[in-house]
């Protein structure tokens, strides 16, 4: 047990153990451990009066004790300071103009992301830092994150704009040193369809750019941005459309990998076939950058693909259908192992919709030679509804004739399930060539 007296003082009587460190503070000594214990526990039900000297001497700290404090300026930026300039904005942005000043003063070595290096059995990870992950947790990123949430506060009325003393601390941000730029470019092109909503002209002029794939914003721009669902980029898609379709050769420069790329996939399927939007891709768009994505970016479009069908009435006829129709690559080296399993993951959720769908997944499934192919659900679902092979069997049939090879040497470990029950749900169908082979070589195996 770790004993603490320290913070107990800070929670009993917040005043007395403000006015330890200030008695150290007058003799130049400066704990930053005790002043980080002194900040993070203060009592939120503390007389704003104790507050506001708690504040005063913390911008009068020294500028390596704020550096040592940046987690908790961060905090102070993300949570308090827009507390503070709902009762005092004049001295809720002096003391964020004084601190971020104090902490900038350090350069580079101030704005790094909390999160370190990651490693895999003692390899290093060579993951981009320029990420929205790392920006949610750098101080810099705090301080935008602080800001927007003061420019909602004020725009509950009309009309909406960007206020000055909220826009040019949000571009002088877009100039921190070291990482702490990459950091508020994330956070603010994160929210550029509301920027957009409150005030085009300045969205237009000052965060869209950031995304121009010549900029050295790119980067971080477009992973802020990504981490958006299409829900709220749709009516700002058009202004960001022609950078989006050249990002897949600029994702790979990257070396982004599936996290990385957010909501990408999703707004691939969505701009294609949402009847909502104006102006959004056209199929052979879709197909361009399909054919530019990695085998593992595909097989996401398909998971994105199963969300839309599942999610959306009607989903897999109206949206999913036409997708894979239209907007699929045909080309034989597209279709993989890999991809024919994300299709079967997908057949496997379309219900009723089945014979439709699989009608036009049917031709990229390829023999999956792999031990690791399931078909539970396509024999066996809970409840009271009916697996697909007694719902539809000649084609759950076809389908299992497509992806089991037939030199594999391991099947499928229910393939024998999916004929008992196909046999008993329709039991001409052992005449079938098709199942003729799969029973030759489950007995061979």
């Amino acid at each position: 047990v770790k004993h603490m007296p320290f913070i107990g003082l800070v929670n009993d009587c917040p005043h007395r153990a403000l006015a330890a460190l200030a008695q150290k503070a007058s003799a130049g000594e400066y704990p930053s451990t005790l002043w980080g214990q002194l900040y993070s526990n203060w009592p939120t039900d503390t007389p704003s009066h104790q507050t506001r000297l708690l504040y005063a001497w913390m911008r009068q700290l020294p500028n390596d004790v704020l550096l040592s404090m940046k987690g908790n300026l961060g905090d102070w930026f993300r949570n308090r300071f827009p507390l503070m300039a709902v009762e005092d904005a004049t001295y809720a942005f002096d003391m964020f103009d004084d601190l971020l000043d104090k902490l900038l003063s350090h350069g580079a070595e101030a704005t790094p992301s909390a999160i370190s290096e990651q490693s895999r059995a003692g390899v290093v990870l060579k993951k981009s830092r320029r990420t929205i992950s790392y920006a949610k947790n750098g101080v810099i990123g705090d301080a935008v994150e602080g800001l927007l949430q003061i420019l909602e506060s004020k725009n509950d009325c009309s009309p909406k704009s960007i206020p000055l003393e909220i826009g040019h601390r949000l571009l002088a941000l877009l100039n921190s040193p070291g990482e702490g730029a990459d950091h508020a470019v994330c956070n603010l092109c994160q929210q550029i369809p509301w920027l957009d909503s409150l005030d085009p002209e300045w969205t237009v002029v000052n965060v869209i750019p950031l995304l121009s794939l010549e900029r050295e914003t790119a980067e971080p721009a477009w992973s802020g941005l990504l981490s958006t669902p299409w829900g709220r980029i749709i009516n700002c898609f058009q202004k960001i459309k022609d950078n989006y379709v050249l990002l897949p050769i600029h994702m790979k420069e990257w070396g982004w990998e599936d996290d990385d790329r957010g909501h990408f996939h999703s707004w691939l399927v969505l701009a294609a076939v949402d009847p909502s939007i104006k102006d959004g891709l056209s199929f052979d768009d879709a197909r361009e950058i399909l054919r530019k994505l990695p085998q593992s970016g595909r097989q996401s479009v398909i998971r994105a693909l199963t969300i839309v069908g599942t999610a959306n009435k009607n989903g897999w006829n109206r949206f999913v259908e036409p997708f894979v129709r239209e907007a699929w690559p045909q080309e034989l080296q597209y279709q993989t192992e890999e991809t024919t399993k994300s299709w079967l993951a997908l057949l496997d959720d379309t219900e009723t919709s089945f014979p439709q769908i699989f009608e036009v997944v049917k031709d990229f499934l390829r023999p999956v030679y792999s031990s690791n192919l399931s078909l539970f659900r396509f024999h066996h679902i809970a409840g009271e509804k009916k697996p697909l092979a007694v719902q539809f069997p000649e084609i759950v049939l076809d389908m299992v004739y497509r992806v089991v090879a037939e030199n594999a040497s391991r099947i499928p470990y229910d393939l024998s399930q999916i004929l008992v029950l196909l046999e008993e749900t329709k039991p001409e169908i052992v005449s079938n060539r098709k199942f003729y082979r799969l029973r030759e070589l489950e007995q061979s195996i």
